[in-house]
């Protein structure tokens, strides 16, 4: 789903108690043949994109996979588990053909390409 800030704030107060906008939030289902769902904030995403100086699209497809990842079990609490989501976006984003942003992404901060 794609939202704006004001409908992601909401549902990052309602689910993780964080009274602010965020980028993307991912909802696993119950269902065998449904991972589950990915909202994602255009607004957010718009200001990101400018701020890497890369296209918006390419910052869709970056939260895409960045909420994908948390729904096929991928976590980022902790600095391995972030790493390890940032190796695989690369990866996946690389294999996509959507280059990496030109310059720093807050994504891509702990970790060298």
């Amino acid at each position: 789903m794609l939202c704006g800030d004001t409908f992601i704030r909401d549902l990052n107060y309602r689910y993780r108690s964080l009274d602010k906008p965020t980028d993307v939030l991912s909802f696993p289902q119950d269902d065998p043949e449904c991972l589950g769902d990915i909202v994602i904030s255009i607004d957010t995403a718009e200001r990101q994109a400018a701020a890497a100086s890369w296209p918006l699209e390419s910052e869709l497809a970056l939260l895409a996979v960045h909420g994908l990842l948390h729904l096929v079990g991928h976590d980022d609490e902790d600095e391995d588990g972030a790493a390890e989501m940032e190796r695989l976006t690369r990866l996946i984003l690389t294999k996509a053909e959507i280059a990496l942003p030109p310059s720093e992404h807050p994504f891509f901060q702990s970790i060298a390409p």
